[in-house]
Formats: structure tokens, C-alpha cells, sequence
């Protein structure tokens, strides 16, 4: 009986959790890849691809959040016509 072969999950950095992979074949730019990937610092293209997309999910967590403390009064927005001082 042969054992079916699968991908090992890559590896994770300590403290994140383990999530559903997915095998995917995509077309894409290398130049953007390869900056993305000098500027993250990954080790190769997967967790490159990976952490670029935890970074936009994180950005529009950060930005939801800084709308609600704005809402609730925190934040003054500095651009507005409506202080009266622009």
C-alpha cells in the first residue's frame, strides 16, 4: 500500500497559529515578489506572500479601529473644515 504524499504545512514563526493551507499556482510580477519580499525579510516566496497578506488584513483591522476611536470622540480629525480654523 502506498502512503499518499502531501506538502508539509510551511513553518510558521512561534506564536502564530496553525490555519488551513492551500495549495495555490498563481501568475505574478517577480520584481514585486522578490521587493516584497527584501522588505519583509521572508525566507522564501510562500511566507513572503503570506505575510504580505497578514500585513493588508492588518492594515484594514488598523484602520477600522482607528475610525471607531475617532467616532467615539478620541481622535480630532485635523483636515476638517469644521473647527472653524481652516
Amino acid at each position: 500500500m502506498s502512503e499518499r504524499h502531501t506538502s508539509p504545512r510551511p513553518r510558521r514563526g512561534p506564536g502564530r497559529p496553525a490555519r488551513g493551507w492551500v495549495r495555490k499556482n498563481m501568475q505574478m510580477d517577480q520584481r514585486k515578489l522578490d521587493a516584497a519580499r527584501a522588505v519583509l525579510g521572508t525566507a522564501t516566496e510562500t511566507d513572503t506572500v503570506d505575510a504580505a497578506l497578514d500585513a493588508v488584513a492588518f492594515r484594514h483591522e488598523l484602520i477600522a479601529g482607528i475610525r471607531k476611536v475617532r467616532v467615539a470622540g478620541g481622535i480630532r480629525d485635523i483636515y476638517s473644515t469644521t473647527d472653524g480654523r481652516r
